[in-house]
């Protein structure tokens, strides 16, 4: 089975998700020669930021589907707004801690080993790619297929 023909089966999340980690592995290689100008803070924070990144996306799906069980009745028990809260919770934890923990490095104990700054804009694809990707399939969802005997007579289709 080809790269292609998994990315067309992948889900919604999941297609957000391999674009989430492919600008985040792009970024980091670019940043990659900053191990060797002895600047390891800026690829280091970086790699913290989209860690968490990722984690948080992946709460975010799994939150969003307690939610859906709670609209849907799927769950009796009607745990899922505790766990959709506690998602939200460990989201708030995990990206106020790597900032509170690179910003010790950074200005704290002034090393060179987590970037402050590095790791803030390592949260900033998750938003961009989200923005990106749900615009591009809103597009496609609205474009409307031109049937041929539809068309007017000597009318040629926009995409021909």
């Amino acid at each position: 089975m080809g790269l292609k023909k998994r990315y067309i089966g992948l889900s919604d999340e999941g297609k957000t998700l391999f674009w989430l980690i492919l600008v985040d592995l792009v970024v980091f290689l670019g940043m990659v020669p900053f191990f060797f100008l002895s600047f390891i803070g800026l690829p280091l924070g970086w790699l913290l930021g989209s860690a968490i990144e990722i984690v948080c996306f992946l709460t975010m799906i799994k939150g969003s589907g307690f939610i859906l069980d709670i609209a849907n009745e799927k769950n009796g028990r009607n745990r899922g707004r505790a766990w959709a809260l506690v998602f939200a919770f460990l989201r708030f934890v995990l990206m106020v801690g790597g900032l509170v923990l690179s910003a010790v490095f950074t200005f704290k104990m002034e090393g060179n080993y987590l970037n402050f700054f590095a790791c803030a804009a390592g949260y900033l694809p998750l938003m961009i790619v989200a923005i990106v990707f749900n615009l591009l399939h809103k597009r496609k969802k609205d474009e409307k297929p031109v049937i041929k005997e539809e068309l007017e007579e000597g009318e040629e289709p926009l995409d021909a």
